[in-house]
């Protein structure tokens, strides 16, 4: 029996990130071109598997000739139909359907590892928005705790127990950790804004909540612990290295193709047609 394949999931445990993004699709440019690349991946592999197929066409035709002795006119018109089939003796065809199936799954493993790339700064840049909050809370405590600590002082400085440097003193590690939260409160702004990019919205119309009072006070959750011993099948689950192995396949199918084209290309063709100079004739014999 073939060995089970272990997931990241099984390994890692449920998603740690407990938020919609989760569920919002990630419509980043970079995705969109390789979708755009996996479309014509699949446009090309249809085209392979139609040449394993004869081809059938219909030709129509409209003839005009004058006889020069009775100077009279005549038209005739035709219609044909032929069909050409590639006999594939030296296996060319089904190598290039191959290179092309190759090539598909190729780009389809392009457009995973793209995602997962893309997923993966989506939660980095998640972990850092809520870091930031965490941090600018931490500053906007510590702003009004200063703001007593000036008015405190400057009580004491009037009633001249407390001397003008330690007012001033007082006001500069209040204007510093005002200045520190305003800083902190426009990162947390661009982080919004990041990951509303990365999932292809414009930032004024999406909004991610903020963190309520009992998680700034609760603390950020502990990273999920990770086994000594990871499966090296997981490994083998890389879009990037299916990737390569797909078109290591596809260079190989390749190969095939390019030895066929020694050979001679047998082909079937079989043509039939009607000529008649009414073109009611010709309908009714169609």
């Amino acid at each position: 029996m073939p060995a089970r394949r272990t997931t990241a999931q099984q390994v890692t445990g449920p998603p740690a990130v407990p938020v919609p993004l989760n569920t919002k699709p990630i419509l980043s440019s970079s995705l969109q071109v390789l979708a755009a690349q996996t479309r014509q991946a699949q446009a090309a592999l249809v085209g392979a598997q139609a040449s394993l197929w004869p081809s059938l066409n219909l030709n129509a035709g409209v003839t005009r000739s004058a006889n020069q002795l009775a100077a009279v006119q005549g038209t005739s018109y035709s219609l044909s139909t032929p069909l050409t089939w590639q006999i594939d003796l030296w296996g060319q065809l089904d190598a290039q359907v191959q290179a092309a199936l190759s090539a598909l799954e190729a780009t389809r493993e392009d457009w995973a590892a793209g995602r997962r790339a893309a997923q993966s700064t989506l939660v980095q840049t998640y972990v850092s928005l809520r870091t930031a909050e965490r941090q600018h809370d931490a500053l906007h405590r510590a702003e009004q705790a200063y703001q007593k600590s000036l008015d405190l002082t400057l009580t004491r400085h009037a009633a001249g127990v407390a001397s003008g440097a330690d007012v001033e003193q007082a006001r500069n590690q209040l204007a510093s950790t005002r200045a520190q939260r305003i800083d902190m409160q426009t990162q947390v702004a661009q982080l919004q804004h990041a990951i509303a990019v990365l999932l292809g919205q414009a930032p004024a119309q999406m909004q991610v909540p903020a963190l309520s009072e009992a998680a700034l006070k609760q603390g950020p959750a502990e990273p999920p612990d990770l086994p000594a011993n990871i499966p090296a099948n997981l490994l083998e689950q890389r879009p990037d290295l299916q990737a390569a192995k797909r078109r290591f396949e596809a260079a190989n199918a390749q190969i095939g193709v390019t030895e066929a084209a020694f050979f001679p290309t047998v082909n079937f063709n079989v043509a039939a047609g009607y000529r008649s100079r009414e073109i009611g004739n010709l309908i009714s014999a169609g």
